[in-house]
């Protein structure tokens, strides 16, 4: 206790994510095709961070804090070129 208050610690839970990327190349004389297709947080994980301290009440000693979610399940596909 610190002058008569509790204290309560607040911990966000573990960030975890799992990514997926599949890549298949096409290598000719002097360029390369490769085609790509990828999945971010494949196991939509609610994973969140810390955002803003909006305030903090002497008072009662308690923070009012908000928290920002961060990529829900991210599919993407692509083709690169390279000379």
């Amino acid at each position: 206790m610190l002058f008569g208050l509790s204290i309560r610690r607040l911990r966000i839970p573990s960030y975890q994510r799992t990514d997926f990327r599949i890549n298949k190349a096409f290598v000719r004389d002097g360029w390369q095709l490769t085609l790509f297709a990828e999945v971010i947080n494949l196991t939509n994980r609610d994973n969140v961070r810390f955002d803003d301290l909006n305030g903090f009440d002497a008072r009662t000693a308690r923070a009012r804090i908000s928290f920002d979610k961060m990529f829900p399940i991210l599919p993407s596909a692509g083709i690169v070129v390279e000379f």
